[in-house]
């Protein structure tokens, strides 16, 4: 609340605020941005985009956040940070920052706006093998970890080569008296994300 304004010159003014005062040239009553808002962190859907409120003078008391995706604001995204969707893919983001002091005006601002990309989907445990490669024996694949989410689909190697139609989790050995290296392959498919693929170590017969 201002209490006071004393006029020290023709372009200075001393509005006195509790607490404190601050002194602004030629009469200014709002807060001026020094340094513009800015977003960063990595733009893939996945990532998280952190919000920069800038610099101010003088130094704000509060700072308030929305973010916006194509010029629209984001539903609840109104923290210094946010979580990107699938529904990001291909949007452009900015984050309006808008800051307040006790008896000056508020002020806003608004970043840059950057492109949201598709994410990359890392497996959090790679597949393995579970049984023994013995003639006749049932092996199994275990997918290793994902993001919740994530479709999986599988392709058995022997020997280098993919084993027609051995496309499920479980696979038979061979019946013959061979000796052959088995792998299998885990391909992953999630919406905003690029196709991933995670073989397991060789498993040998």
């Amino acid at each position: 609340m201002i209490v006071a304004a004393v006029a020290l010159a023709a372009c200075e003014t001393v509005y006195t605020v509790d607490p404190g005062s601050y002194t602004f040239k030629g009469g200014i009553s709002t807060l001026s941005q020094d340094v513009a808002p800015q977003i960063t962190g990595t733009a893939q859907v996945g990532q998280k985009l952190t919000a920069d409120a800038g610099s101010w003078t003088p130094e704000p008391s509060t700072v308030a956040y929305q973010w916006l995706r194509n010029g629209n604001p984001i539903p609840g995204a109104t923290g210094s940070s946010y979580q990107l969707v699938a529904a990001d893919q291909g949007a452009s983001l900015k984050v309006v920052v808008t800051v307040s002091a006790r008896g000056l005006a508020d002020a806003t601002a608004t970043s840059q706006a950057v492109t949201i990309g598709a994410g990359t989907l890392l497996p959090t445990a790679l597949p393995t093998i579970e049984g023994k490669p013995k003639v006749g024996s049932r092996l199994t694949a275990v997918a290793g970890g994902w993001p919740a989410g994530t479709a999986l689909a599988y392709q058995w190697n022997r020997a280098g080569r993919a084993i027609s139609g051995a496309t499920t989790s479980v696979q038979l050995s061979c019946r013959r008296q061979r000796r052959f290296t088995f792998r299998v392959g885990v391909l992953t498919a999630r919406s905003s994300y690029p196709r991933a693929c995670a073989v397991t170590v060789t498993l040998r017969r």
